[in-house]
This record gives structure tokens, sequence and C-alpha cells, in this order.
């Protein structure tokens, strides 16, 4: 399965990105949650592009947010037999 992802991008302010710095959130949030960590980081990385990608699946207690985590019953297909 081939998922898209999407999410908040901050580019770099010098106009040239040198690094990348990308979030990944936890259960329940999305992308949006973790983006004001690169704004506050701008000003001491000014060579650095940020992105926060909201996670590929949603997450079942928050619609809205998103789970980038796997679930177990996926853990266990792909490791084999629990």
């Amino acid at each position: 399965m081939t998922a898209e992802l999407d999410g908040p991008r901050l580019d770099p302010l010098s106009g040239k990105a040198k690094n990348l710095v990308v979030f990944l959130h936890g259960y329940g949030a999305d992308g949006n949650d973790l983006i004001d960590i690169g704004r506050a980081w701008q000003q001491l990385l000014p060579d650095t592009a940020f992105v926060s990608p909201h996670a590929p699946e949603p997450c079942g207690q928050a619609p809205s947010a998103g789970n980038g985590s796997p679930s177990p019953s996926a853990i266990r297909t792909n490791a084999g037999p629990a």
C-alpha cells in the first residue's frame, strides 16, 4: 500500500534548504500539532526546511486526527503468527 503524506511545511528563511527536519506526531494528533516547533526554530536554523506530515490513517478515537502507528493486528500480520 502506498500512502501520500501531506501536512504543514515551512520553507527555510534563507531561501535554500541545506537541512530538513521532519516532525512525527503521536497517536491522536496531526501535523498541525508540531509545526509551531519549526516556527520557533526557524531563526536558529535559517537553512532548514520543516515538514510535519499528517498520519496516513485516521485515528479511531479522534477521526479528525491521525494514527501514524500501525495497528496491533497489522504488526502481527507483518511479523508472522502471534
